[in-house]
C-alpha cells in the first residue's frame, strides 16, 4: 500500500450516533497522516445531539474542534446549510487536499465541487447505505437516485458495505456495473477490542443486548412481544437496551402495556465505544431482528451493530434478511430464525439453556470478527485507489 502519512485527507459525513466515519477517522489518526479534516453533520435534528462540526488533526494530533448548535429545520435548508460549511470549512483551512472521503451522495456533491475547484485531488464516494425508496415524494426520491448517479459517475472510486448496493444499482436504476465499474466492497469492520470477556463467569449467561439506533425496522419490538415466553423458563432474564430513537417512547409504553419493565433496562444513547463495548461483551447473546416489512435499509446494507457484537465476542440471533446471515450459521457464531416473536423465544430459551456451547460459540465470533479488521479493510481499500 502507497505510504498515506505525508497525505492531507478530509471525511465529511452525516451523523446521528455512531457511524463509519468514526473508524475512518481513527484509522487515519493511527496512521498519522499529515492533516485530517474531519467534517460531521446532524443527519437529522435531534435533542442533546451536536450540530455541524469539525476536528483538525496533525499527524495524530487534535489541534482544533468547533461545534455549532443543532438546530431544527426542514432537511431541504439543512443540506444547503450542509454544503456552505464544507465548502468554508475547507477553504478557511488553506491547504490542497490529497484525498476527500465522502459518506453519502450529498456530501459526496460537495466533495466533487472542491475536485472541480482545485482543492482536492481525488474524491471517494462511500456508499453506507442504499434503498430504492429514500424519499416518499417521488420527485425528490429520484433526484435523490440522480445525485447518486452523478457520483457513482465522477468520483474516482466508489467504495460500497455491501455487495448488493452495485447490485440494488443496476436493477433498480439501470447502472450496469461493468459500465459503473469503479465500485468496490468495504465491508463494515471492526477494532480488536480489549473489552471481550473470556471469563464465562463473568458473563451475565441468561442477558440479550441490543446496541444502536432505535427505529421500527430494527426489530427491538419483536423482542419485547417474546419476552414474557422467554422468563416463563429463564427467571433471571434481562434485555438491555443501547441507543436512541423516535421510537424509544413507544418501546417503553409496550414495555408498561406488557408488564415487562424489570425485565427490561434502556440505557439511552453512551458516548464512548468502548464502554459500549464493554456491555456487550458480559452478555450472553445479542439482537439485530430485521422486520422484512421494513426492510427497505437493512437488505442493501452490511450489518455494523452485527459486526460490533461478534467484535465483542458475543453471538448474535437475527433473520435471514442480511447476505451475512447464513455466513454466522456456517461459522458457528450466530442463530437465524423468522421474524416471530414465538419462534425467537424459543430459540433465545434453547441457546440461552439448554443445546448450544456459550464457550465455543463466543469463540467462533471472536474467530469469525477477526475478519473485519478495519486496519486491512481501509488498508486494501486505499491501495485499490491508486489502481483506477
Amino acid at each position: 500500500m502507497k505510504n498515506i502519512s505525508n497525505s492531507n485527507f478530509i471525511v465529511v459525513a452525516h451523523i446521528l450516533t455512531s457511524v463509519p466515519s468514526e473508524d475512518l477517522k481513527q484509522y487515519l489518526i493511527n496512521k498519522k497522516v499529515k492533516n485530517l479534516l474531519y467534517i460531521g453533520h446532524p443527519l437529522y435534528y435531534m435533542k442533546g445531539r451536536p450540530g455541524s462540526f469539525y476536528e483538525v488533526y496533525k499527524k495524530g494530533i487534535l489541534l482544533k474542534k468547533i461545534e455549532y448548535p443543532n438546530l431544527s429545520m426542514p432537511a431541504l435548508p439543512r443540506y444547503f446549510i450542509d454544503f456552505f460549511l464544507t465548502t468554508f470549512w475547507v477553504f478557511r483551512h488553506h491547504k490542497k487536499w490529497d484525498i476527500v472521503i465522502s459518506l453519502d451522495n450529498l456530501n459526496t456533491i460537495s466533495a466533487l465541487f472542491l475536485r472541480l475547484i482545485g482543492q482536492t485531488k481525488k474524491v471517494i464516494y462511500y456508499t453506507i447505505d442504499y434503498t430504492p425508496q429514500r424519499f416518499v415524494n417521488s420527485i425528490l426520491n429520484n433526484f435523490y437516485h440522480y445525485l447518486d448517479k452523478v457520483c457513482l459517475k465522477y468520483a474516482d472510486l466508489t467504495w460500497n458495505v455491501s455487495p448488493r448496493i452495485a447490485e440494488g444499482r443496476e436493477k433498480i436504476q439501470g447502472l450496469e456495473q461493468n459500465v459503473y465499474n469503479k465500485q468496490i466492497v468495504v465491508p463494515i469492520g471492526v477494532w480488536p477490542s480489549k473489552k471481550k470477556s473470556k471469563n464465562l463467569l463473568k458473563i451475565h449467561k441468561h442477558t440479550l443486548v441490543y446496541a444502536g439506533g432505535l427505529s421500527k425496522h430494527q426489530g427491538v419490538q419483536l423482542v419485547l412481544k417474546a419476552i414474557p415466553l422467554i422468563v416463563k423458563k429463564i427467571k433471571d432474564f434481562k434485555f438491555i437496551v443501547i441507543g436512541l430513537g423516535g421510537y424509544e417512547s413507544e418501546l417503553k409504553k409496550m414495555c408498561k402495556r406488557l408488564k415487562i419493565e424489570k425485565y427490561v433496562e434502556f440505557k439511552g444513547y453512551i458516548e464512548k465505544h468502548e464502554d459500549v463495548m464493554k456491555i456487550i461483551s458480559q452478555c450472553g447473546l445479542a439482537v439485530a431482528m430485521y422486520n422484512k416489512n421494513f426492510a427497505k435499509w437493512s437488505y442493501y446494507a452490511d450489518p455494523s451493530k452485527i459486526k460490533a457484537y461478534l467484535g465483542a465476542g458475543v453471538p448474535v440471533i437475527t433473520t435471514n434478511l442480511t447476505y451475512l446471515a447464513q455466513e454466522l450459521v456456517d461459522n458457528k457464531c450466530g442463530l437465524v430464525v423468522p421474524y416471530n416473536h414465538r419462534a425467537f423465544a424459543l430459540l433465545v430459551v434453547e441457546y440461552l439453556e439448554y443445546s448450544y456451547s456459550l464457550k465455543s460459540y463466543r469463540e467462533h465470533a471472536i474467530k469469525f470478527s477477526n475478519k473485519f479488521a478495519w486496519d486491512t479493510i481501509f488498508d486494501a481499500a486505499l491501495t485499490k485507489l491508486y489502481k483506477f
